[in-house]
């Protein structure tokens, strides 16, 4: 899957871990970096730690998320 773009959403931020889920779509294999585009400049990069369940990873940020929270419905 090197390469390979896919969208999920960001669904809970808790300091440095981020759940993100992916609709419909193989979850990324563990270790995979993510790239996040939020308020911020430079893109946020998280790391693929666990799949939570069939359709949600939870990830490690590798840059700070002070402030940082998932968008809401």
């Amino acid at each position: 899957m090197p390469g390979t773009r896919a969208a999920g959403k960001v669904v809970a931020v808790r300091g440095a871990v981020v759940d993100v889920a992916f609709d419909g779509m193989r979850l990324p294999p563990l270790n995979t970096a993510l790239t996040v585009a939020w308020d911020r400049p430079d893109p946020l990069t998280l790391e693929v730690h666990s799949h939570l369940d069939a359709a949600t990873v939870r990830a490690i940020a590798l840059q700070p998320t002070a402030g940082w929270r998932a968008a809401r419905p």
